[in-house]
C-alpha cells in the first residue's frame, strides 16, 4: 500500500514541477471528457470548446507582460500559443486515447451513458412508400 501511496505522490510532485504547456494539455484532456459525460452535449462541439478553452486559460494564466511590449501583441501571442495546445490535446485524443479507449473496454464503457446522439441507429426506419394512383 505505501508502493502505491509513493507513486501516487511522486506523480503528483511531478506535476508541480510540470511545464505550463504539460499542465494546459491535460486540463484540456480533462475538459473534453468532462463534456463528454455530460448527455446534452454534442460531442462535434468538444474539440472546438477544448481549444477556446486552452486560449483563454492560456491568456488568464500567462505570466506577466514584459515591459515594452505591447497589450495586444502579449494578449495575441498568448492566445495563439494556447490554440496550439488545444490542438495538440485534441490530436493527442483523437491519435492515443482513443486507440486506448478501444482496447480497454471498461474504459470505453465509462462514458458511454453520455452522449448519444453520436451513436448511429443499427436498424434505421424505411421510408414509407408513396401511396399507388389507381388508374
Amino acid at each position: 500500500m505505501n508502493d502505491a501511496i509513493s507513486w501516487v505522490m511522486d506523480k503528483i510532485n511531478w506535476l508541480y514541477s510540470a511545464p505550463a504547456a504539460v499542465l494546459f494539455l491535460l486540463s484540456c484532456i480533462v475538459v473534453g471528457y468532462v463534456l463528454r459525460g455530460i448527455k446534452r452535449f454534442p460531442n462535434d462541439a468538444i474539440p472546438l470548446v477544448v481549444v477556446l478553452w486552452a486560449a483563454v486559460a492560456s491568456v488568464l494564466l500567462a505570466p506577466e507582460e514584459p515591459t515594452g511590449t505591447p497589450h495586444r501583441v502579449w494578449l495575441c501571442k498568448n492566445a495563439l500559443i494556447g490554440v496550439i495546445i488545444g490542438f495538440a490535446a485534441w490530436a493527442c485524443h483523437k491519435k492515443i486515447l482513443k486507440r486506448l479507449e478501444d482496447k480497454v473496454p471498461w474504459l470505453s464503457g465509462l462514458f458511454s451513458t453520455g452522449n448519444t446522439d453520436q451513436i448511429k441507429n443499427p436498424n434505421p426506419p424505411t421510408p414509407a412508400e408513396p401511396p399507388k394512383s389507381n388508374p
